[in-house]
């Protein structure tokens, strides 16, 4: 009973990120007030902490939807949770034989979509960029880096740090070109925000070098801020009518590809999807969630610095979705 459960959390934590997904795809059409949300959430290295988070669950579904178990613990939950409420003995025989039928199939299809490279596709991580093998852009991002500082001591302009970047790249023969595009897309981010990062640090945290054992120690006391953030922002996402409008209509397109149910299959959603929407902040509860999937303690608070980050965040978010 411990382990449906959990799943259960687990499940609706995957759904949630699917739901994030069609979320972004509204608010394109809502371009003034999602530019505003951008503006908040993703300037400098502030879009590395929601881009760890859509990491992080990307891999949580990932070890879900691998699990032997999880086949057949999602037939158990689907029949549990909507077979059986349907009226008639008739109706629940062929909700079950659909459950059987099209469970593999979504869990082939989660796999593929729920897959790490959706967080770039969707625009929450920046692109990677490709320096051949990972020791040389390490070492490299960490030079960078570590000149990047001598000469913030030397109270230099920005304009003249960058162009001080660009002589140190020319230098670099094979490498020089991809020397220059890392100066260019990191250097903003990390004139403002090296004070306060070492060279590896910075490097960890823009993904170009693998991560130490205690940063990634260090990063796991963050986890638990990282994830309530992510399920805030999901929620003010979700209540805006438009975005409920936008998912209900994908979840109905969706049932025209279930071949001979598409009838029960469109009943389905138009009885508990409204549902789902409508008690999100039950289902949503970052509290349950955040503790169920690891990433939060129970019953301890998180450090003051993560619970300052998680209110303000919340703050922006409530005033960009006030325009």
């Amino acid at each position: 009973m411990a382990r449906w459960s959990q799943f259960y959390v687990t499940a609706s934590f995957v759904f949630g990120l699917c739901l994030f997904v069609s979320a972004r795809n509204v608010h394109e059409e809502q371009k003034g007030a999602y530019d505003g949300l951008l503006a908040v959430s993703h300037s400098g290295l502030e879009q590395n902490f929601v881009c760890e988070a859509c990491l992080q669950l990307s891999n949580e579904a990932e070890l879900v939807l691998h699990n032997p178990d999880t086949e057949k613990t999602l037939e158990e939950l689907f029949s549990h949770v909507a077979c059986n409420s349907l009226m008639t003995p008739k109706m629940k025989a062929k909700c079950t034989s659909m459950v059987k039928t099209y469970v593999p199939d979504l869990l082939v299809a989660l796999q593929t979509y729920l897959r790490p490279e959706l967080c770039t596709e969707v625009k929450v991580c920046r692109p990677q960029l490709q320096f051949g093998k990972d020791t040389k852009t390490c070492a490299l991002c960490q030079d960078f880096a570590a000149d990047a500082l001598t000469y913030l001591g030397s109270n230099r302009t920005k304009t003249q740090i960058i162009v001080a970047l660009h002589l140190a790249c020319s230098r670099l023969e094979e490498l020089s070109k991809q020397c220059d595009l890392l100066v260019d897309v990191y250097a903003p981010d990390l004139m403002e925000h090296l004070n306060n990062l070492t060279p590896e640090e910075f490097c960890e945290m823009t993904r170009l070098c693998k991560p130490a054992l205690a940063t990634t120690q260090l990063k796991k006391r963050n986890d638990c801020a990282i994830c309530q953030f992510v399920i805030l922002e999901l929620k003010f996402k979700l209540r805006d009518p438009k975005t409920q409008e936008r998912l209900l209509e994908v979840l109905g397109n969706g049932c025209d590809k279930v071949i001979n149910h598409v009838d029960e299959c469109k009943m389905i959603v138009a009885q508990y999807a409204p549902f789902l929407l409508a008690n999100l902040e039950t289902i949503l509860d970052a509290d349950v969630l955040c503790t169920k999937i690891g990433a939060c303690t129970p019953m301890k608070n998180i450090h003051d610095s993560e619970s300052y980050l998680v209110m303000a965040s919340a703050e922006n978010i409530k005033r960009v979705h006030s325009l």
